[in-house]
């Protein structure tokens, strides 16, 4: 018995120091819809008790209170930055100390409401309608032109050419209309639509693969719990 215990936190001292894997995310925003589902730690779908439950749970609309508004957002400091190789076209340019992006401090709004249709003396009904506006994916990257133009000049422009990527968004802006309804005490049904407003641009000035892109669009999904 003991022996097994010894052997078993070996293992697990032996699984805490072996270091794990590391990806860089780019645009994707990991975090989930809401402070308090954040503060949870994502633990949230089984309570659901809020507007932001049309993320988590869209069944969950239908068994708290019975109107309901929600404001909320996030604020988003971001300071990326890299340091571009030698052999890529800005290292060959002699461009090779650190860039850091200069995107401005966002604001991104997260806005729902949900009701049962209980109105004054009126007892909530067994449905739930909500509606959710909130950032899924994706944000913006942009870099201040000065730091990353070459001592070449742009016979087009006049001016010293750019040599890498100026500035990237992917955005997916959705709204989420959710009907719900409470079958039993424990037992909920839902589900809604989720349209995204899509936009998307990249200005890359590289010389390999120089390309100035941009397009928006609308799509629409589903969501049922």
């Amino acid at each position: 018995m003991r022996r097994a215990i010894v052997l078993s936190a070996a293992s697990l001292f032996v699984s805490a120091i072996v270091p794990g894997h590391a990806h860089g995310a780019g645009l994707s925003r990991p975090n989930v819809v809401g402070a308090r589902a954040i503060g949870m730690g994502g633990a949230f779908t089984a309570i659901a008790d809020d507007p932001t439950a049309v993320w988590h749970n869209p069944a969950g609309t239908a068994l708290y209170g019975d109107n309901a508004f929600y404001l909320g957002g996030e604020f988003i400091i971001a300071q990326r930055s890299y340091t571009p190789d030698a052999s890529s076209p800005l290292g060959q340019a002699g461009i090779t100390n650190k860039l850091t992006e200069n995107t401005s401090p966002t604001f991104i709004p997260v806005i729902g409401a949900s009701t049962r249709f209980g109105f004054g003396k009126s007892a909530p009904t067994r449905f739930a309608f909500s509606i959710l506006a909130y950032d899924a994916y994706g944000g913006s990257i942009s870099y201040n032109p000065s730091q990353i133009s070459s001592t070449m000049i742009d016979p087009n422009t006049g001016k010293p050419k750019i040599l890498g990527l100026s500035s990237t968004e992917i955005l997916d802006y959705e709204v989420t209309p959710t009907l719900a309804y409470q079958v039993t005490d424990v037992l909920t049904l839902g589900a809604g639509l989720r349209i995204g407003i899509n936009d998307f641009s990249v200005n890359d000035t590289e010389s390999s693969q120089a390309a100035k892109l941009s397009g928006s669009g609308v799509g629409i999904g589903g969501i049922f719990g």
